[in-house]
C-alpha cells in the first residue's frame, strides 16, 4: 500500500503536538537559527525530545524552538531497505545492473517505461506512469528533476511515490522537494495548466531512479475524449517500454499502431468486467539527433487510441457550441464596420480586419490541449485585447462573419503530428484558422503570428489535415487537406550590385524581396530595439566577411503588413581581391559559397526533412576596374533532379560580369536511401561554388 500524497505545513511549536505523525525526517529550527534533522521521539508537557539524526535524543524547550518542520515521504511503505522490495522486474533489474561497456555512449538507461491508463464506467480515468531508470554519466542526474502537468479544472496530478536507490540506501522524496504550481499564472485568463515538480534526492552516477504517478481525471467527454498516444523510443536506451489501457469491457476502443516492428496488434486480457490492451517493446536503441530530423510519428513506433467516436459527431457538437458563442455586442460591431468601411471586396476585408487583428490583440501563448477547446466570446476576447490562438482565430472568424465574409472555422494539425482519419477525437488537432475563398482559392489563415501577411502560412500548416467545423458534415469535404505552397510563396530574391576597383577593395549595395516565411524572419526585426539591430546589421556583414564594414542599410514597412518588407544593405570589403604580380586580380564573389553543411555526416539514420518548399535567386552585378579583362570566369553549373534543383550562370558584357544563380527546393524529404546520392550531389555544388574568379590587367 502506497503512503497516500499529504502536504503538511510548517509547524509552529505554540500549536499542539498530540498528532504529530512519525516520519523519516523532521526539522527542528531553534530561536538561534540552527536547522537540525532528527525526528521528534516524543512531547512531554514544555519539553520535546528529538532524536538528532545519527545521535543520540536531545531535550529541547519550546521556548527555545522557533518552529518544527514535518517531512513527509512519498514512499512505499515497507521497503526501506533493498532487500524488501517487491517489485519482481526492479528486483531482477537491482540483481544486474547495467555497465557503461554495455552502453557506451548512453547518459542514463531507461530500465521501465511503462504507462497505464485506465477508464471507468462512469468515464473517469486515471493515468499511471512508472519510470526507471539507472544514472550512467553526469549530465544524467538531471533525471531526478520530474514534471508531471495537468488540467486543474478536470485532473488531480499525485506522486505515488519516487525514491532514489543507491547500493544499501533508498531516499525518498519528501515533501519539501515537491512543488505543485501554476504553469501559466501570469496569465490568469488562460491559468489551468498545473504541474507538480520534484526532485529526487541522492541522485548520483550509478544511482538507479524509481518512481511512479498518477493523473485522475473527472470525466472525459466529447470536450475532453479519452484519447493518448506513446512513443516507443527516446533519445536514451529503453530495455522495456509498455503501454496498458484498460477500460470497460461494454466500451469500444479504437487503435492505430505506426511504424512497429511487429502488426502492432496489443495483447488482451480480461481482468473482471474490464478489458486490458498491452503493447510491449523490448531493447530500443537511442538515437543521436540529426538536422532535420523527420516528425517523430513517420519514424519511431507509436500507438493512438481513444474511445469510439466519429468526425460527424465531433463536427456537430463543436459546430453547434461555435453557432451559440457567436455572440457579438456594440462597441465590437462598431469596430468591425469601422475596419471594413472602405473595402469594397472580401479580400480587403479578409486583410484588413487579419491587420488589425494580429497587432491589437496581444497573443497569450497556451494552447488549446493546456486550457480548452472551446473558444470564449468574441465579445470577451475583444474587451480583454489578450487571446490564445484559439480565442484570436474565433475572433477574426466572427468579424469576417459580421463584414459579410463567407468563412469557416477550421481545426487542424501541424505538420510534425499525425493525422489519423480512423481515430476521431478533438484531441488531435494542435492548430486553429479560418477558411475563406480569395481568388476562387481556399487559404486558410491563422490570425497570430504578426509577422506574416493574412496570405502567408508557415511550412509547419501546409499539407495537413483539417476539420471544417461550420458546415454541416459531409465524409468526402469536412475533412480537407490543406495543401502545400508552392517555392514562390517561400522566397529570397536578392539584387546585388558590386563594384571592384583596381586596388582589390569591393562595395556591395544589396536589396532583398521576400515572402512566406522568410518575410517573417526579416519583418521580426521590428520587435529590436535600434541598437539591436545596428549590432544584427553588423554581424551580418561580418560573417560574409571579417574585414566587411557596414556603412548604411534600410529596413521598411516592418509593421506595415500590407507591404512587403524592404530591405537594402551597403557594405565595403577592403583589400578582397587577391593580387598577383601587379597584373592579376582574383576574388570569390561574397556570400555565394554554397553550404554543404547538411551533409557533413557520413551516413544518416534518419531521412532529412523540410517542412516547406523553398527559392532563393541571386542577381549580381559586378562593375569591373577599367583597364582589366576577363582572364578566367567560372563555367555555368546546372543540377536537376527529384532531390536538387540549382542552376548557376556567368556572363560577362561591357566591363561587367552577370551572376545568376536559383535554388528551388519542391521535394520535403530525403530518404535514407538517397542520401549518399544526395551527400555526393550537394558536395559538388558546394566545391563548384569555390571556384575563383581572375582578372587580368590590358
Amino acid at each position: 500500500m502506497y503512503k497516500k500524497l499529504y502536504l503538511i505545513a510548517i509547524l509552529s511549536v505554540l500549536f499542539s503536538f498530540c498528532f504529530l505523525q512519525t516520519s523519516k525526517a523532521d526539522i527542528l529550527f531553534t530561536n538561534k537559527g540552527d536547522e537540525i534533522e532528527g525526528n521528534i521521539e516524543k512531547v512531554i508537557g514544555d519539553k520535546i525530545y528529538f532524536k538528532v539524526k545519527d545521535k543520540n535524543v536531545e531535550i529541547y524547550d519550546k521556548k527555545d524552538i522557533l518552529k518544527i518542520m514535518l517531512l513527509v515521504e512519498k514512499k512505499i511503505e515497507g521497503e526501506d531497505k533493498i532487500s524488501q522490495i517487491k517489485d519482481k522486474e526492479l528486483t531482477a533489474f537491482l540483481n544486474k545492473l547495467p555497465t557503461e561497456k554495455e552502453y557506451p555512449d548512453a547518459g542514463y538507461l531507461t530500465y521501465l517505461y511503462e504507462r497505464t491508463y485506465a477508464l471507468n464506467n462512469d468515464m473517469s480515468s486515471t493515468k499511471t506512469t512508472r519510470i526507471v531508470k539507472y544514472v550512467f554519466k553526469e549530465r544524467a542526474r538531471e533525471q531526478g528533476n520530474v514534471r508531471v502537468s495537468y488540467l486543474s479544472d478536470r485532473e488531480k496530478a499525485d506522486i505515488i511515490y519516487a525514491r532514489s536507490i543507491n547500493k544499501d540506501e533508498i531516499s525518498y522524496v519528501n515533501d519539501t522537494a515537491i512543488q505543485d504550481a501554476s504553469e501559466y499564472y501570469y496569465y490568469p485568463q488562460y491559468d489551468k495548466l498545473r504541474s507538480i515538480k520534484f526532485s529526487i534526492p541522492k541522485v548520483n552516477i550509478g544511482s538507479v531512479i524509481d518512481y511512479s504517478t498518477k493523473i485522475d481525471c473527472q470525466k472525459h467527454d466529447v470536450q475532453y475524449p479519452f484519447f493518448g498516444e506513446m512513443y516507443f523510443r527516446f533519445s536514451e536506451p529503453v530495455v522495456i517500454e509498455r503501454l496498458n489501457v484498460i477500460v470497460p469491457s461494454n466500451i469500444k476502443i479504437n487503435f492505430k499502431a505506426f511504424n512497429m516492428s511487429s502488426s502492432g496488434e496489443p495483447k488482451i486480457t480480461k481482468i473482471g468486467d474490464k478489458t486490458k490492451y498491452s503493447w510491449e517493446v523490448k531493447d530500443t536503441k537511442g538515437y543521436v539527433y540529426e538536422d532535420n530530423m523527420p516528425p517523430s510519428s513517420s519514424i519511431f513506433p507509436y500507438i493512438a487510441f481513444g474511445t469510439a467516436d466519429s468526425w460527424d459527431k465531433i463536427q456537430k457538437y463543436f459546430g453547434g457550441v461555435l453557432e451559440k458563442n457567436l455572440i457579438y455586442d456594440d462597441a465590437l460591431k462598431a469596430k468591425i464596420t469601422e475596419l471594413t468601411k472602405n473595402a469594397s471586396t472580401d479580400t480587403q476585408k479578409v486583410e484588413a480586419v487579419y491587420n488589425w487583428l494580429v497587432k491589437e490583440i496581444k497573443s497569450v501563448g497556451v494552447g488549446m490541449y493546456s486550457y480548452s477547446y472551446i473558444p470564449k466570446s468574441p465579445v470577451e476576447i475583444f474587451k480583454t485585447k489578450k487571446a490564445n490562438a484559439l480565442d484570436k482565430a474565433f475572433l477574426y472568424y466572427a468579424m469576417l462573419k459580421y463584414a459579410g465574409v463567407k468563412a469557416d472555422f477550421v481545426y487542424f494539425v501541424n505538420k510534425y503530428d499525425l493525422f489519423i482519419k480512423d481515430l476521431p477525437s478533438i484531441k488531435q488537432f494542435t492548430e486553429i484558422g479560418v477558411m475563406v475563398n480569395i481568388d476562387n482559392k481556399k487559404i486558410v489563415i491563422t490570425p497570430y503570428d504578426d509577422t506574416l501577411k493574412y496570405n502567408e502560412q508557415t511550412g509547419s500548416l501546409q499539407d495537413v489535415y483539417s476539420l471544417i467545423l461550420t458546415q454541416p458534415y459531409n465524409e468526402k469535404t469536412s475533412i480537407y487537406k490543406i495543401p502545400l505552397n508552392e517555392s514562390d510563396t517561400n522566397s529570397s530574391l536578392y539584387n546585388i550590385h558590386i563594384n571592384l576597383d583596381k586596388d582589390g577593395n569591393i562595395s556591395i549595395i544589396e536589396e532583398g524581396k521576400f515572402a512566406g516565411d522568410s518575410q517573417a524572419g526579416w519583418r521580426s526585426y521590428k520587435n529590436y530595439t535600434p541598437e539591436e539591430r545596428d549590432k544584427s546589421m553588423e554581424q551580418l556583414v561580418h560573417d560574409i566577411h571579417p574585414n566587411a564594414v557596414l556603412e548604411s542599410y534600410t529596413l521598411k514597412n516592418l509593421d506595415d503588413l500590407t507591404k512587403d518588407v524592404v530591405y537594402e544593405i551597403k557594405y565595403r570589403i577592403n583589400d578582397y581581391a587577391l593580387t598577383a604580380g601587379g597584373k592579376y586580380l582574383i576574388f570569390k564573389i561574397p556570400n555565394m559559397e554554397f553550404s554543404a553543411y547538411d551533409v557533413g555526416k557520413p551516413v544518416r539514420d534518419f531521412p532529412i526533412f523540410w517542412s516547406t518548399r523553398y527559392k532563393s535567386v541571386n542577381n549580381i552585378e559586378i562593375s569591373l576596374p577599367q583597364g582589366y579583362k576577363i582572364h578566367y570566369l567560372p563555367q555555368k553549373f546546372n543540377l536537376k533532379n527529384k532531390r536538387l534543383n540549382y542552376e548557376r550562370n556567368y556572363n560577362y558584357q561591357n566591363g561587367k560580369i552577370f551572376f545568376k544563380d536559383a535554388w528551388i527546393r519542391d521535394t520535403l524529404d530525403i530518404p535514407v536511401s538517397e542520401y549518399k546520392d544526395y551527400k555526393t550531389e550537394k558536395e559538388q555544388l558546394a566545391k563548384s561554388s569555390q571556384e575563383w574568379i581572375v582578372l587580368e590587367k590590358e
